[in-house]
């Protein structure tokens, strides 16, 4: 299930996206954290599982005719097939 973000979540969005290569770096992480909440068009999701566990974050930039996935996280142990799929269902529905 998808959740919005919001700023209680910001220490475990923080941590999934720390999964990317890219935004190892603290002050990095920081900048493109700051750079999806300058802007109503750049929602970021999180993806909660079935045992309401926050497993997955999605940031999206959104265009007039476009929607585009510019970040997309799970955890270690949840990099299934099955957990990417129900997650893009959620964001295309």
């Amino acid at each position: 299930m998808l959740v919005n973000y919001r700023d209680e979540y910001k220490k475990i969005a923080m941590g999934l996206l720390s999964f990317i290569p890219d935004l190892k770096d603290l002050s990095h992480l920081n900048s493109e954290m700051a750079w999806y909440q300058q802007s109503a068009n750049r929602p970021m999701y999180l993806w909660r599982n079935a045992d309401e566990h926050l497993i997955g974050i999605v940031c999206l930039e959104i265009g007039d005719e476009y929607v585009l996935i510019r970040r997309l996280s799970f955890t270690p142990s949840d990099r299934t097939g099955r957990n990417i799929f129900a997650l893009l269902n959620a964001v295309h529905d």
